[in-house]
């Protein structure tokens, strides 16, 4: 099994990332989510898109009014133990 070359196997170590960019909606929820810049993997380009859909966010408010709004969100895929989204 090909396992990628040692820079491939560093940069998986040290982060891969990416940029997405959601519309938030008026119930929190992302109503679009595009990815802005890759990681240069489709597979965690997908999952980081995939987990964007499933997070839950305030809504963007314009005078005190809630309103869907465009939100950047970077996403930085490291080895190491799993933990929570704050």
């Amino acid at each position: 099994m090909h396992r990628g070359s040692g820079a491939a196997r560093r940069r998986l170590a040290v982060g891969l990332p990416n940029d997405l960019r959601l519309l938030v909606g008026l119930d929190g929820k992302p109503q679009k989510v595009e990815l802005q810049s890759s990681s240069g993997s489709e597979r965690f380009d997908k999952a980081s898109i995939d987990a964007a859909n499933g997070w839950r966010y305030v809504p963007g408010k314009r005078n005190g009014v809630p309103e869907p709004m465009w939100l950047e969100v970077p996403v930085t895929f490291r080895s190491g133990p799993a933990r929570s989204a704050p």
